[in-house]
């Protein structure tokens, strides 16, 4: 039986954003659907890939292809990425 793969998840966050960390809670829940990957948009070593994810508000998260990792199906930025992960995952 062939294993079904895990959504891919981006999150784009920092320390001193309240939202993020509720997003990463949420997704760290929900550990058995979301593979995740989670960047301090803040940190000196991730500002290229912020630059060229075209990074402008946090918390932002992408949602990639389950079968293309490289393709984002979604893409949710602001204060409204709990409501779209609650509607995503239940």
């Amino acid at each position: 039986m062939e294993q079904k793969k895990k959504m891919k998840v981006r999150l784009f966050g920092g320390d001193s954003c309240p939202i993020c960390e509720l997003a990463l809670l949420k997704i760290e829940c929900e550990k058995d659907t979301f593979e995740y990957e989670y960047i301090d948009a803040f940190a000196d070593e991730t500002q290229d890939l912020c630059d060229e994810n075209e990074v402008e508000e946090l918390p932002h998260i992408q949602i990639y292809d389950d079968y293309d990792t490289d393709k984002i199906v979604a893409e949710f930025v602001g204060p409204d990425v709990l409501t779209k992960l609650r509607d995503i995952c239940g």
